[in-house]
């Protein structure tokens, strides 16, 4: 995380050729990658298992956190910001599923019910972001 911070701070000169726009999603992609790559190997009896679970989802919201109060320090526009905030969960919890159920390994597994809990979770800090004191 420090590191993609650390990147980010220095696209601050907004060059014209690499946007953040074309680039925050790569984060969160890996981040809700793991996390639903943790969920599908879930053994409910074992708490280090959930704990990996939601250490992944914790890194994805600290990201997404720290990547908006970036952009809104470096002055980047509100409009690039509102998307970060409208499309992260959307796309966090989309591939987290798409892992989780199976989607690398030839299909849904059966009995498996979508589980909105990322997408849920990412929306609360989004919305939480968009507060006038959220930073």
């Amino acid at each position: 995380i420090v590191g993609l911070t650390s990147l980010w701070d220095g696209m601050g000169q907004r060059e014209e050729r690499v946007t953040i726009g074309y680039t925050w999603p790569a984060p969160v992609l890996f981040l809700a990658f793991k996390s639903g790559w943790a969920a599908s190997v879930l053994d409910e009896a074992d708490p280090k298992s959930i704990d990996h679970i939601e250490g992944w989802a914790r890194r994805l919201h600290v990201l997404v956190r720290i990547l908006v109060l970036n952009l809104r320090r470096n002055g980047f526009e509100p409009d690039r910001v509102e998307s970060v905030l409208r499309c992260a969960p959307l796309l966090a919890g989309a591939v987290h599923e798409w892992v989780r159920l199976g989607g690398l390994t030839g299909g849904p597994r059966e009995g498996t019910n979508f589980d909105p809990t990322v997408y849920q979770t990412m929306k609360t800090i989004c919305d939480n972001l968009r507060s006038p004191g959220s930073m």
